[in-house]
């Protein structure tokens, strides 16, 4: 996680222990301080009641460590939402690819509709020469179906 926005100046004298990790939590200089920019020992003393310098209320250590915390969860969504958008880019050239025919299904089509074709030609000429006989096909049946004008 992310520090603190700023450094925390405790005042005190001697050693304060941590009785759940069994060890020294801080230890004050001669002068009385104890500086830090750690978040969890800046917690554990918050929550001990430590005073510290310019610490008017806890409500400012609060606010600055849920900015912190959201802050995290902002950087941790945006990774997912770029995870989730190289997937989707993925996925969708794999649908393109999955979309074109095979060789053998355009052969089976020219050969269903009759057309001529080069067997050696590349799968891009067949897929033009389907595409152009199904356009004539279509502009045959439009014509078919045109209604006449009448001329009075």
């Amino acid at each position: 996680m992310a520090e603190f926005l700023r450094k925390y100046r405790f005042l005190g004298t001697g050693k304060i222990w941590d009785k759940d990790e069994n060890e020294v939590l801080c230890q004050f200089n001669r002068q009385g301080i104890f500086e830090t920019i750690d978040t969890i020992k800046i917690r554990k003393l918050i929550k001990l009641r430590v005073p510290y310098d310019g610490g008017h209320s806890d409500d400012l250590a609060n606010a600055e460590f849920a900015i912190e915390i959201l802050t995290d969860r902002v950087n941790v969504q945006d990774e997912i939402n770029e995870n989730l958008k190289l997937r989707l880019a993925r996925f969708e050239s794999q649908c393109e690819v999955d979309k074109k025919p095979t060789r053998e299904v355009l052969l089976a089509e020219l050969d269903y509709y009759g057309l001529p074709y080069v067997p050696s030609s590349q799968d891009i000429t067949l897929v033009n020469t389907l595409k152009e006989y199904k356009e004539l096909l279509r502009l045959k049946q439009e014509k078919l179906y045109e209604k006449p004008v009448k001329l009075l």
